[in-house]
């Protein structure tokens, strides 16, 4: 199968991913560009998505698979640019995996994750699925329960000190 119709085949709906993952593992490394650059465009384009598009949704999950470390920082900026009440239109059914995902694609930048979860301006979903990603590397020994603790602990002290109790 050549790249370009393993490209069409992200963007249908109705192809199990384990069949994409299947035909695209043997153009893994001229495929990853192109995935990338799905995820940039799904960024760019997110109000013209149709709403049955799944290209960007498994070009998530690819990489993920393929741990492209890459891929971190661009997702980070897509779940923040997600709308509060809209993240269906990118993500569908998959928010519930981001955890998961955001820590395959982890690349050790800490900060780039932070902002995710100290955005007031992204919506709580991805907000939660930033720190749900925390769980995820500590449990698989990424970070230790000290480097956790501190962080929730500095993350409560900066929004206890950020709001007032008018009543």
């Amino acid at each position: 199968m050549v790249l370009n119709e393993i490209i069409q085949m992200l963007h249908k709906p109705k192809i199990p991913i384990k069949t994409i993952y299947a035909v695209a593992e043997d153009l893994k490394e001229k495929l990853i560009p192109e995935l990338i650059n799905i995820l940039r465009d799904a960024d760019k384009n997110r109000f013209e998505l149709d709403s049955d598009e799944v290209g960007h949704c498994t070009a998530i999950f690819l990489l993920a698979q393929w741990r492209v470390k890459e891929a971190f920082s661009i997702l980070i900026q897509l779940l923040r640019n997600e709308p509060s009440g809209d993240y269906r239109t990118l993500y569908n059914e998959e928010m519930e995996l981001m955890p998961n995902v955001l820590a395959s694609l982890f690349d050790g930048c800490f900060e780039t994750l932070f902002e995710l979860i100290e955005d007031p301006k992204a919506n709580v979903f991805s907000r939660y699925a930033g720190i749900e990603t925390l769980l995820v590397l500590l449990k698989e020994n990424v970070i230790t329960r000290e480097f956790f603790l501190n962080y929730v602990q500095y993350f409560l002290v900066k929004n206890i000190k950020g709001t007032t109790n008018d009543g």
